[in-house]
């Protein structure tokens, strides 16, 4: 299984912006989804609950820290 995201520090820019870089890689990976960084930012985060859901249920081969 793969580690979903790491840590990342809110006031670094450079972490900030490889993580979200990394969520938009998990989401056009796993949810098939061409150009997440496109997308709205309510769709965005709706399609990133998605994500974390089906990680935390157990549906995808990613271990997520529930609530992070």
């Amino acid at each position: 299984m793969l580690e979903a995201y790491p840590a990342i520090d809110p006031n670094d820019e450079c972490s900030f912006a490889n993580h979200v870089r990394k969520i938009n890689a998990l989401l056009s990976f796993y949810m098939n989804i061409p150009f997440p960084e496109q997308l709205d930012d309510d769709t965005w985060c709706e399609k990133y609950r998605q994500f974390q859901w089906l990680a935390e249920a157990g549906h995808l081969p990613v271990k997520f820290k529930k609530g992070e």
